[in-house]
């Protein structure tokens, strides 16, 4: 096969391949040793169809994993408010309030709490 350089003639040697020859499909020898390579060929296709997915995966758990600690900060906050509201709810003087406003029957201690003590008690 002649190949023109230079307006010279250019003898290619008959084993030697090049690109052309490769994409024509033509030489038996390339198309035996596209056949040898069939398994290769497909173990590559393989780990890049994985990897492709693995790497769709991990991109959905990183989204969750924004997505939950949003979440988890909306009900610390949340929490936090509750929180509050029960520590202002629980206070002596909202209590009384609370109780006083209704007709109940129940007064504020005068006097504060003491304990009674009796010579029988067991332990």
């Amino acid at each position: 096969m002649a190949e023109s350089i230079n307006g010279r003639q250019v003898e290619a040697p008959e084993n030697e391949m090049n690109i052309r020859q490769i994409l024509k499909g033509d030489d038996p020898r390339i198309m035996a040793f596209l056949k040898r390579q069939i398994p290769f060929i497909m173990l590559v296709i393989g780990m890049v169809l994985f990897y492709i997915a693995n790497r769709y995966d991990s991109q959905c758990d990183l989204v969750r994993i924004e997505k939950l600690k949003k979440e988890l900060t909306d009900v610390r906050y949340q929490a936090l408010n509750i929180t509050s509201d029960v520590s202002a709810k629980s206070k002596p003087s909202y209590i009384e309030k609370a109780v006083g406003s209704g007709n109940y029957g129940l007064q504020s201690a005068e006097q504060a709490p003491f304990i009674l003590k009796t010579g029988n008690r067991r332990r």
